[in-house]
């Protein structure tokens, strides 16, 4: 048990007390994952922490916060080309590719600008910006396996027989 991250319990999201079962709660709680989280974070804030890199990546220069606008070029990009490979036939394969790569390009500015966001953070935060953080760099891992490794094989990124979705 313990408080959940009173940033996120009162953000207005919430309309009522959040169940301490939520899978977000008990990773606030880990604090043995802070032995990995708060020595990278330290690192990554001394590398973002110069203040033309951390304007640049904290999006003071656009007076707002950078990272919330940039996850949408690889979220979108595959998600999208999954829809394409299941729905768009052969005729869309390029494009899917393309989205694809989009995705994979999208993916290092998305994640520079969130690891700057996250070297501000603390105890809950950290713990759980760290997960999310691995869970993308997962990802991504898969996203570049299929796409260099297996895909040259078959001829596509995203691994199909051509003029065949995946489904």
């Amino acid at each position: 048990g313990g408080e959940h991250n009173a940033v996120w319990l009162n953000c207005g999201t919430y309309d009522e007390p959040v169940p301490n079962e939520h899978a977000v709660h008990a990773l606030e709680q880990q604090r043995a994952l802070d032995a990995v989280a708060v020595p990278v974070r330290d690192l990554v804030a001394r590398v973002t922490g110069p203040e033309p890199v951390s304007q640049l990546l904290g999006g003071e220069w656009l007076g707002h916060p950078v990272h919330p606008t940039l996850v949408h070029l690889p979220l979108v990009g595959w998600a999208m080309a999954a829809v394409l490979d299941h729905l768009g036939g052969p005729e869309a394969e390029d494009a899917a590719d393309l989205l694809v790569l989009t995705g994979i390009a999208g993916y290092f500015p998305a994640a520079a600008t969130g690891a700057h966001d996250w070297s501000r953070t603390d105890g809950p935060a950290t713990r759980v910006g760290l997960a999310h953080a691995g869970l993308n760099a997962v990802g991504l891992a898969l996203h570049l396996g299929i796409s260099l490794f297996l895909a040259p094989l078959v001829g596509s990124v995203y691994v199909r027989e051509p003029g065949h979705s995946m489904m």
